[in-house]
């Protein structure tokens, strides 16, 4: 029986060492991130980043993640509000490219820290 698709994504990256991805990649990957934080950090200080903040700290928590330029909160909060920073300026490269590091990289960052 052939694997689905997820499982064999699974496989790949289980399997998957660093020193296997091209360096054009891991550059690009880089660039895109820190845009990404940077946007992100640049967010804070449009009205609409006030709106997510004040949800998270109203709905409280362990604190599990980094809000980035704040302070920690629950996983699925600070996934939430990292991608809403990153998001809120034009200039995002991810956005640019039509890449979706703006929901991805957040949720990842999130998992990375082993609570979720």
């Amino acid at each position: 029986m052939a694997q689905s698709p997820t499982r064999e994504l699974v496989n790949f990256v289980e399997k998957t060492v660093f020193d296997d991805v091209p360096t054009p990649v891991v550059e690009k990957t880089k660039r895109v991130l820190l845009d990404s934080i940077g946007c992100a950090l640049g967010g804070n200080v449009v009205d609409r980043s006030k709106i997510a903040l004040e949800f998270i700290e109203d709905a409280g928590g362990k604190p599990q993640a980094t809000v980035i330029g704040h302070h920690k909160t629950l996983c699925a909060h600070a996934a939430f509000v990292n991608a809403e920073l990153m998001g809120l300026l034009t200039i995002n490269l991810a956005v640019a490219l039509n890449r979706p590091a703006r929901t991805t990289s957040p949720a990842c960052r999130a998992l990375e820290c082993g609570f979720c």
